[in-house]
């Protein structure tokens, strides 16, 4: 099989950058079993549930930081953000409190203003 090292590489290059083996078993047109075969002769050590659930958060908000932040200051809405930047209400309430702590507080200042 010549294509063999490649497929080995992007498999533990993959999984090391956060995804899941599920998803990387789909991108590579492989077995999922193929793919813990792969990580386990690596020697690549495996997430715990904790650090997967980290990781993609990581992988959700990559790149859309500022995407995020621009459409909350415009709508002020956790769900109306999540459809417009196509991700969940819990990646855009985390990603905004990770920049604000009381991110609650222009939300609720803007609902407040509206009916004013």
């Amino acid at each position: 099989m010549t294509n063999a090292a490649p497929v080995r590489r992007q498999v533990v290059d993959l999984y090391e950058a956060g995804h899941r083996q599920a998803n990387i078993a789909r991108t590579l047109e492989i077995s999922g079993e193929r793919v813990r075969q792969i990580l386990d002769e690596e020697g690549v050590r495996r997430r715990s549930a904790d650090e997967q659930r980290e990781c993609d958060y990581r992988l959700a908000v990559s790149g859309k930081e500022a995407m995020i932040e621009e459409a909350f200051w415009e709508l002020r809405d956790f769900d109306a953000v999540a459809s417009r930047v196509g991700v969940s209400p819990d990646v855009v309430r985390r990603s905004l409190s990770e920049l604000w702590p009381d991110v609650d507080v222009p939300r609720q200042a803007r609902w407040a203003a509206d009916r004013a």
